[in-house]
């Protein structure tokens, strides 16, 4: 088990080791298990904030299902009815 903590395993002074360091940050995260963000000491907004951020999180992934269903029936498939949606200002279904 290994555990990557940014300021310990970049030398934050040393710009040569951070401009190596620094691209292959994504695939570290990617390739995790688990990752831990430490946004500082939490205080009350800070828990709201956070609160709300996983709220939004449940309700996006619920609604990319409704969304894959609502896009699933064939008429969906027809570009006049994808360019109706896009250019309207307000549309109704």
């Amino acid at each position: 088990r290994a555990i990557w903590i940014d300021a310990l395993c970049i030398n934050q002074g040393d710009l040569s080791e951070k401009s190596k360091q620094i691209p292959i940050m994504r695939c570290i995260y990617e390739n995790a298990e688990q990752v831990i963000i430490w946004l500082g000491l939490e205080d009350q907004c800070i828990r709201k904030a956070l609160t709300l951020i996983q709220m939004f999180n449940k309700a996006f992934h619920l609604g990319l299902d409704s969304l894959y269903t609502l896009f699933l029936p064939p008429w969906f498939t027809k570009v006049w009815i994808i360019q109706e949606v896009v250019a309207a200002r307000y549309a109704i279904m």
